[in-house]
């Protein structure tokens, strides 16, 4: 039978393990981050808004100058490209790159942006991030104040990244002097402590404890403790 300290001494051992598995627990857990946003206001191609524990580029057209018109609403501002949109698919583009902190991962959620094209401006525009086509050939709109657009980002392919490369690209205008402005642009996700890799060992650890803890309650309710005796 099992005498009173040895019965302690496995009750103070059983807890400490389970506090340690219980601290390994939370050492991956995640908390929610503001949306990276640019809005332009103030004629500025830097973000508006990102999460403490990223960085953002400017927001940047690759070929031609980039310019700030009235936005949505229409006190703000919204950045353009005039004339160039009238090429293919991934010639000409806007561009802009979040990268995560290190020990942090980028986890994300959505895209959303407005646009507006003149009348001669790009009709269809492409999302590329990171290398991968999200959707092709979606309709621009003619008024910025309904041309609201909103992708979906929550599969595997856009979780846990140390860094996201954010391309859209407008094509097929109908002529080389079509303009087509954007504004509100907004990259929706968290920035995560990034996903540790859990050891060998403490699945084993785990099963063990509660392996453990089945047989000192069983023990508890079961053994009667042995007195310790003294000798004097």
């Amino acid at each position: 039978m099992l005498h009173l300290p040895t019965l302690r001494f496995i009750k103070s051992n059983f807890v400490r393990l389970n506090v340690a598995l219980f601290f390994a627990a939370i050492a991956t857990s995640s908390f929610a981050a503001s949306a990276t946003q640019y809005n332009f206001d103030g004629s500025v191609a830097t973000a508006s808004s990102v999460d403490a524990n990223a960085t953002a580029s400017s927001f940047t057209l690759n070929t031609g100058a980039a310019t700030f018109v009235s936005g949505n609403p229409a006190t703000g501002q919204a950045i353009t490209g005039s004339s160039g949109w009238n090429g293919a698919d991934g010639v000409k583009f806007w561009e802009f790159t979040v990268t995560a902190n290190s020990g942090f991962a980028l986890n994300l959620s959505s895209l959303t942006f407005d646009d507006q094209r003149s009348g001669t401006g790009p009709v269809t525009w492409t999302l590329v991030i990171n290398g991968t086509t999200v959707v092709s050939s979606q309709a621009t709109h003619t008024s910025i104040l309904a041309g609201n657009n909103s992708v979906s980002l929550s599969g595997l392919t856009f979780q846990n990244l140390g860094s996201v490369d954010v391309k859209i690209s407008g094509f097929s205008a109908t002529s080389s002097a079509g303009t087509w402005r954007v504004d509100n642009v907004t990259l929706n996700g968290t920035v995560d402590r990034a996903v540790a890799s859990v050891p060998d060992s403490l699945p084993f650890a785990f099963d063990a404890t509660v392996m453990g803890g089945v047989m000192l309650l069983y023990l508890g309710g079961r053994v009667r403790l042995a007195p310790v005796r003294v000798r004097s």
